[in-house]
């Protein structure tokens, strides 16, 4: 499901629409990446008695930045866990409303998360911690939390501003969105 933000340029459309492109490269090259490097790492420690020492801790980092950014692509097509079941028991009209109020608390819920995995973040940076296999600066990997959760933020409070216009409109409820 694609949805589009009323009140965009056609130039700010076209933006996103490479946006969310890019960000769909991007997780199936990551999940890519880490499949051949774990199969490497399979190889190397049965076939050749000898492993990569900073390899479980790329994996790791690449699987919280792959799961973060699964949530913001599961927003744009809807596939995050929803109760249908109840909307078929309520009128059209109050199936925009509570869509539009889910959607509203869950643009705050990831706002929330947006703010605290930064200050978590900036607080490493300070700090100045690093990895133990490859050294890297910890801020680094904990940059995907507030990154994903504002696009997913992003994304919820479109659909809340879809929703909140069809209950202003009195639409019919189609189920989507």
């Amino acid at each position: 499901m694609f949805f589009t933000i009323p009140l965009l340029s056609k130039g700010q459309d076209r933006m996103i629409r490479l946006f969310n492109r890019v960000e769909e490269f991007v997780l199936g090259y990551v999940l890519l990446g880490i499949a051949t490097l774990c199969f490497l790492q399979v190889v190397l420690r049965y076939g050749f008695h000898m492993s990569l020492s900073w390899s479980e801790e790329i994996i790791r980092y690449s699987g919280v930045f792959m799961a973060y950014l699964g949530v913001s692509l599961g927003v744009k097509y809807g596939m995050h866990f929803s109760m249908q079941g109840l909307f078929q028991y309520l009128p059209s009209r109050h199936c925009h409303l509570l869509k539009a109020i889910v959607n509203f608390i869950c643009f705050a819920v990831l706002i929330s998360l947006t703010y605290l995995g930064w200050m978590h973040a900036m607080k490493l940076m300070r700090f100045g911690v690093l990895s133990a296999a490859i050294q890297m600066p910890m801020y680094i990997p904990y940059l995907p939390i507030p990154i994903f959760s504002l696009t997913a933020a992003l994304r919820f409070f479109a659909l809340f501003l879809t929703s909140a216009k069809s209950y202003i409109r009195d639409e019919p409820y189609s189920g989507k969105g």
